[in-house]
């Protein structure tokens, strides 16, 4: 089994979303090296039958929900305002590292 977790604050803003075979070594990690785990005060955990199913949740909260602090799976967006249209190179990019973290976790 794989633990999908998620950290909320006060607001239950949703900081952090991830996968660990064990979550609260993992959040250990995070208070240890992550900026924002100060401002944690909930951590919620939702156990999923394996690594693939809990992998697709996870992606789909990214994307959905818009984690403030996980960067892995949001969709590219530009700040620059402009009238002009400009070509999303973030986009290509995100394409070709999904490619390369599909290999990576293929080959582990």
């Amino acid at each position: 089994m794989h633990a999908l977790y998620r950290h909320f604050n006060a607001n239950e803003e949703l900081l952090y979303v991830g996968v660990a075979l064990n979550p609260i070594i993992r959040s250990s990690a995070h208070r240890t090296n992550s900026h924002w785990f100060n401002s944690v005060t909930r951590i919620e955990i939702t156990w999923l039958a394996n690594k693939a199913k809990a992998m697709k949740a996870e992606r789909e909260i990214i994307e959905k929900e818009k984690p403030l602090h996980n960067v892995k799976f949001r969709k590219p967006y530009s700040r620059v305002k402009s009238r002009a249209p400009t070509p999303n190179i973030f986009a290509e990019f995100a394409k070709y590292w999904d490619t390369v973290e599909a290999e990576r976790h293929w080959q582990s």
